[in-house]
């Protein structure tokens, strides 16, 4: 395998994707397109804390490719409406983007509504994450685990 903290033996196809992540202090190099490691980042994310609804990445299709509702948790919207939202979700980060131009990158939204919040936002290989939350709940502390390595 490759040495940890050097990529000059990787191929270049590989460095596509491949991104070097911080883990206890050791360079790790990850393959962000592998399903295991997106299972791994909505496992993260779902154990920051038990307020954490839901954790979900979407494909570009609106889509559901991982993740999913807390085990205790019972879901707000009936099932049937699920790929509506999903869908009005990327159609939602997609003007957004357009807008990018004149107002600048797009970091992340957040919703807050009387029953719950959302945090989404654009990864590197254009999916899409999807984090549901307790509406009294800071998202603050999804942000920067999320940005370390995953956000475009």
């Amino acid at each position: 395998m490759y040495g940890i903290g050097s990529t000059k033996h990787i191929p270049f196809y590989y460095m596509l994707v491949l991104r070097k992540v911080m883990h206890a202090g050791v360079n790790i190099y990850m393959d962000m397109l592998s399903p295991s490691n997106l299972k791994d980042i909505c496992n993260t994310i779902m154990n920051m804390d038990p307020r954490v609804r839901f954790v979900g990445i979407l494909a570009k299709d609106a889509k559901l490719i991982e993740g999913g509702m807390r085990k205790e948790v019972s879901p707000l919207l009936p099932a049937d409406k699920d790929d509506l939202f999903y869908l009005r979700i990327i159609s939602h980060l997609k003007e957004l983007k357009d807008l990018a131009n004149t107002l600048g990158d797009l970091g992340y939204v957040f919703i807050k509504m009387a029953k719950i919040s959302f945090v989404y936002l654009i990864l590197k290989d254009s999916r899409t994450l999807l984090v549901s939350l307790e509406h009294d709940v800071d998202p603050s502390f999804i942000i920067p685990t999320v940005r370390n390595y995953m956000v475009e």
